[in-house]
């Protein structure tokens, strides 16, 4: 029989609408995890809600959501308070160069109301490099606080559809187990099996970027690594890029590409070819046509393909 006041199908029509604020969306999920007792699931909302001040703190820093650890622009703020880029790859001190490479993973911990703010006023953001990320650079001590990444409004709007996907994916899964609710009610079967609709998705959340560009989500997810790809050796790629479920078609096209394209200057700066072959490719994983995850596929194909250029994650 259908159920017409389902707070789950709310939540699917809310998540998959085009004007929807996530705010909104994760009020939503937090009251429906709330009701079926998910505490996975309803710290993960809290922490969206809050920021992330704390979750890079210890052991929590491998729990932290590879959508909100993404590839940014290191600049530093002048005494005008400008923000100027730092041209990395002119950069003539060795140990500063990698410093500098090793500091383009930005953290963004800001909370989502914070995130959602931003991309409407269209602007950019301006976070602070952590003082934990820079001890032990050749950066002096005082100039810490004029370090900064530069996160693009793109950037923003990635980290929301990625919330917004999963958030879809979970409430698909709930209505696949038969949990819909009525109103605000569920039943205690709809409660005993609502832990079952989690297991994927957390990998999903809290699956955290390691520096070789792959992903690592417990013992389960997508756990790929491109260790054993060859600089310049595209059959090592070749076998990566199997794993990830990418056909062979499409591998020859990048071959093809990868002869005629110029090669790329960073993670940041693929050119149109290969930047169009992988985006197409993460289309691919969103669509569920690959063995990786939409949410993990820029990390895994961008980082294979600058492993095989020889580009320092």
């Amino acid at each position: 029989m259908a159920v017409s006041n389902s707070p789950v199908l709310e939540l699917q029509n809310l998540v998959s609408s085009t004007d929807g604020s996530i705010t909104d969306m994760l009020l939503k999920a937090k009251l429906i995890a709330s009701k079926l007792e998910l505490e996975v699931f309803d710290d993960f909302i809290n922490k969206e809600f809050l920021g992330y001040k704390y979750a890079l703190l210890g052991e929590d820093r491998k729990k932290f959501p590879s959508y909100r650890q993404i590839r940014a622009t290191i600049v530093k703020r002048d005494e005008y308070y400008n923000y100027v880029d730092i041209d990395i790859y002119n950069c003539e001190d060795p140990s500063f160069f990698k410093t500098l490479l090793e500091l383009r993973w930005a953290y963004v911990t800001l909370s989502i109301t914070h995130l959602e703010s931003e991309l409407s006023s269209g602007g950019t953001l301006y976070l602070n490099i952590p003082d934990w990320l820079l001890w032990d650079t050749p950066i002096p001590t005082a100039d810490y606080q004029y370090y900064f990444w530069e996160i693009e409004s793109v950037k923003i709007k990635e980290i929301i559809s990625a919330i917004k996907f999963n958030l879809l994916e979970w409430t698909l899964s709930l209505e696949r187990q038969g949990i819909l609710g009525e109103g605000l009610l569920f039943t205690q079967k709809e409660i005993d099996a609502a832990p079952m609709t989690i297991t994927n998705n957390t990998n999903n959340f809290h699956a955290p970027v390691n520096n070789a560009g792959s992903i690592g989500a417990g013992n389960s997810g997508d756990n790929h690594q491109n260790n054993s790809i060859v600089s310049g050796d595209f059959n090592s790629l070749k076998q990566q890029l199997r794993g990830f479920g990418v056909q062979d078609d499409d591998i020859g096209l990048l071959e093809e590409i990868t002869k005629e394209s110029p090669a790329p200057l960073s993670h940041d700066k693929l050119g149109k070819g290969i930047g169009d072959w992988a985006g197409a490719m993460i289309g691919k994983a969103y669509a569920g046509e690959l063995k990786i995850s939409g949410v993990s596929a820029p990390a895994l194909l961008i980082g294979s393909i600058c492993s095989y250029f020889g580009i320092a994650s």
